[in-house]
């Protein structure tokens, strides 16, 4: 069964979220996947938190519904943590602000929505200092109650199976995974000799090898 078939395109409503960043400029750039396979346009612009929404389906490659997702957005979310630069401009689609599709659907940075929805709901000194850091960049807040930086997708001819190509696409890795070889080369590298000489050979999981 084809799962475009059940799903609207998020990229064409009529009526697009947000208000542009620069009302007498639009604020387009292009930004580019992780690994450097495609670029797309987008435009900067500011929308309520309740504006946006997850993606489902097949333009959510992710598990979001995880609880791992939910401790991660709360640790990232503490003050200790947050860090509001990291969700402004970026030239790439897997960091910065999220980047959704015309009627707010979040198509990379769902991670991100998680971690700001944590942010207004539980972290007052996060949340002061991701408006501070959206007044700094020159963004007019008036209006706002939980004011959110986003990249909107500009291109209004994208089909569902292209936002599905971008949603896989933003969500790779900058650098390819090391095989298994590599992993454990780098892994006995860090290993100190101390520890090595605790294997007396053999099976790894013996009663012998107990200490290693």
């Amino acid at each position: 069964l084809d799962e475009t078939i059940s799903i609207e395109n998020p990229q064409q409503t009529v009526n697009a979220v947000g208000k542009s960043v620069n009302e007498e400029k639009p604020d387009i750039k292009t930004v580019q996947t992780p690994d450097s396979q495609a670029n797309y346009e987008v435009e900067t612009v500011v929308v309520e938190l309740a504006d946006l929404k997850q993606a489902q389906g097949i333009l959510q490659p992710r598990d979001r519904s995880l609880s791992e997702s939910t401790v991660e957005a709360q640790r990232r979310a503490s003050p200790d943590q947050f860090n509001p630069d990291r969700l402004l401009d970026s030239p790439t689609t897997g960091d910065g602000a999220p980047i959704i599709a015309r009627d707010g659907t979040i198509m990379s940075g769902n991670g991100r929505v998680l971690t700001l929805q944590e942010v207004y709901s539980n972290q007052p000194g996060s949340r002061a200092a991701y408006t501070q850091a959206l007044q700094s960049a020159g963004v007019n807040l008036e209006g706002y109650s939980q004011p959110v930086l986003v990249r909107r997708l500009t291109d209004t001819n994208m089909t569902v199976d292209d936002l599905k190509t971008f949603a896989d696409l933003a969500n790779t890795d900058a650098q390819a995974r090391m095989s298994t070889t590599e992993v454990a080369q780098r892994d006995a590298q860090r290993m100190p000799p101390q520890v090595v000489n605790l294997y007396t050979g053999g099976d790894l999981t013996s009663l012998e090898n107990k200490p290693f």
